[in-house]
């Protein structure tokens, strides 16, 4: 048996006679990202739709072994074929029969499901050590952020349907003709204006581009649109806030241990842009040394 390499701390490519299958562990550092539905459940499940996913291969106690799909991660920049990837999928996840995987479902409707989002990064906040959670206030960032949350109702007569919860380019595979889905650890039972706006918000959309992608969906699945559009609206400002405080509290972290923060700096800083609060780059990497 053969580690090839790491993508996580949780996260193996492995290999061995039968060539190269992801060992993922059961065990997950903490994210403000709710993983409730188990990933090898959900890959069964997907087992018998047309949505092209990796396989279960093997299922130990602390861990599953998942096919490796052999292909290249979706570098198109046309985003008009990103488009019309993104809404098969969609619309291949919403006639999936969620039956299976409703027992692991605690929620009844989609505000009751943004709600068990915003209670999560509550959480995450919670257990940030004190230190960083002082830097992170000094950048203007604390619990208050989210008050724009309370009471917030959201279209519950929209139908929930089973979501991936992070299609992006990087959990696409091009493999010959054929493009694969993978990461499924986020996918749940769950609104379908979440993986929207978790989609429009990771791969950078503009207004424009998401009409193209929304007008195309609301007509097949028959979706009222600007319900839905409101409703993307207050998930895309939720993960504006939730990614800026993942990514610098990892900043700070890794600062604390003495590591290079660049990258999650980067990342966190262009989350943090888009809440307006007005600090420089320099002022955050000022505050996170300190």
């Amino acid at each position: 048996m053969k580690k090839i390499k790491t993508k996580s701390q949780f996260t193996f490519i492995m290999e061995n006679l039968d060539g190269k299958f992801v060992r993922k562990y059961k065990k997950k550092e903490t994210k403000p990202y709710p993983q409730t539905v188990p990933e090898n459940k959900m890959l069964k499940l997907l087992n018998y739709s047309n949505i092209k996913s990796p396989k279960i291969l093997k299922k130990h106690f602390t861990s599953i072994d998942i096919e490796f799909i052999e292909g290249r991660e979706f570098y198109n920049q046309d985003k008009t074929l990103l488009i019309n990837i993104v809404a098969n999928y969609i619309f291949d996840l919403k006639n999936i029969n969620p039956e299976p995987i409703k027992k692991y479902i605690k929620w009844n409707n989609n505000t009751e499901f943004f709600y068990m989002h915003l209670n999560k990064l509550l959480d995450f906040i919670k257990k940030i050590k004190p230190k960083n959670k002082e830097k992170l206030s000094m950048m203007g960032i604390d619990e208050s952020i989210l008050n724009q949350f309370i009471n917030i109702n959201l279209y519950d007569m929209r139908k929930m349907t089973i979501i991936h919860s992070d299609i992006q380019k990087d959990n696409i595979i091009n493999k010959n003709t054929d493009y694969f889905l993978i990461d499924w650890d986020q996918s749940t039972y769950g609104d379908i204006a979440y993986e929207f706006a978790i989609h429009f918000v990771r791969e950078k959309y503009t207004p424009s581009e998401m009409n193209i992608l929304l007008e195309r969906m609301c007509t097949s699945l028959q979706i009222e649109p600007s319900s839905l559009m409101n409703d993307i609206n207050i998930y895309m400002q939720f993960e504006n806030i939730r990614a800026t405080i993942y990514y610098l509290n990892k900043a700070c972290e890794l600062k604390n241990n003495k590591q290079d923060f660049t990258e999650e700096l980067d990342i966190g800083y262009e989350y943090y842009l888009k809440l307006n609060i007005g600090k420089l780059k320099d002022d955050i990497r000022n505050i996170i040394n300190m």
